[in-house]
């Protein structure tokens, strides 16, 4: 996990220790490869360096700046709209970075918020990844991540301990990934559609997660995962 500098920190305004904990929740629901954040620099905002990123394994990434309109992610900046492509360097619609080859993401999406001066991409290395429901459902799951890393509620409970915090509640990773989508609003066939699994076994798990969090029914799961800190 790359950490942002403050001076990025300070201008996006995000709760640095939210945001990682979500990138890393939204990168196992999603069963994605990598998930990372570019941010604008304080001194020209024309550039844009790595802020976050989870799954990257090359460290000249981390030195690459972005400058608009070239890049997927440029694109998506200058046309303020959400962008995906399903063969990165076959995608004539933007200039490539061959940066990008040295992380093998073929499958890749990101969503600028220009506001904030912040662009969050989810990428698959394998070609072919998105389908158009896929797409549109991980761009509304970034969205909702944006509004939740930065919306501090002194009722909820969030936990900075490096066991996560399903853990501590009896849960395993698949039905943290079932809680994930479920605050999402996604329902059982959408679910089981990103999780590769049966929608009866969706079911299973969330009347499971129903007993285990003591909940009465789908919406007071959802919220008690998010009251808990279980979900970010």
């Amino acid at each position: 996990m790359i950490k942002a500098d403050n001076q990025s920190s300070q201008k996006t305004g995000i709760d640095e220790n939210r945001m990682q904990t979500a990138l890393s929740q939204m990168l196992s629901s999603f069963y994605l490869d990598v998930m990372y954040t570019k941010a604008q620099t304080p001194h020209d905002p024309g550039e844009f360096l790595l802020y976050d990123g989870v799954g990257l394994r090359s460290s000249e990434f981390s030195e690459h700046t972005l400058h608009p309109p070239l890049g997927q992610g440029g694109w998506a900046w200058v046309h303020r709209t959400p962008i995906w492509t399903n063969d990165y360097f076959r995608d004539n619609r933007f200039h490539t970075y061959h940066i990008v080859q040295a992380e093998g993401t073929r499958s890749l999406l990101c969503v600028p918020f220009v506001n904030a001066g912040l662009i969050i991409y989810g990428a698959r290395r394998a070609q072919n990844a998105f389908s158009d429901r896929m797409a549109t459902h991980l761009i509304e799951a970034i969205r909702t991540l944006w509004v939740r890393t930065r919306r501090a509620d002194p009722n909820t409970r969030y936990h900075a301990e490096q066991q996560p915090v399903y853990r501590q509640y009896d849960c395993s990773e698949r039905e943290w990934n079932i809680l994930s989508l479920l605050t999402l609003g996604l329902v059982d066939e959408e679910m089981a559609e990103i999780l590769g699994i049966e929608a009866s076994t969706v079911r299973f798990h969330l009347r499971r997660l129903q007993r285990k969090l003591d909940c009465r029914n789908r919406t007071h799961l959802a919220i008690t995962a998010l009251r808990l800190g279980i979900v970010i």
